[in-house]
């Protein structure tokens, strides 16, 4: 399932208008205020421009990130963060999120 939110979230970044520095980003999941999301940053080495950020959309600040040189290794980091969204959710007691079409709440 979160390698499915990963792969529909990377082919949406096709799709999504570029930022003024050039990346683009698209959600995979959310937990309470915290999202996970996949990030494509416009770079001289391609292999550099893939990120997975931790996002607290409360706060407007990104919480942690992992750079991925392959979908595989985003699909781990998107693993990794979403643990840590459900984690922070809990310890500031929000609610628990039920699953939705797009994007994913955990």
């Amino acid at each position: 399932m979160i390698s499915t939110r990963v792969t529909e979230s990377y082919m949406s970044l096709f799709l999504k208008p570029k930022h003024g520095d050039g990346s683009c980003a698209a959600a995979i999941a959310r937990m309470g205020t915290f999202e996970v999301r996949l990030i494509e940053m416009q770079t001289v080495n391609a292999s550099d421009n893939l990120w997975v950020e931790l996002y607290d959309r409360d706060l407007q600040i990104g919480v942690d990130s992992c750079k991925c040189t392959d979908l595989d290794e985003a699909i781990d980091a998107t693993q990794f963060l979403i643990a840590q969204a459900r984690q922070l959710n809990s310890e500031v007691g929000g609610p628990a999120c039920a699953v939705e079409s797009r994007p994913l709440d955990l």
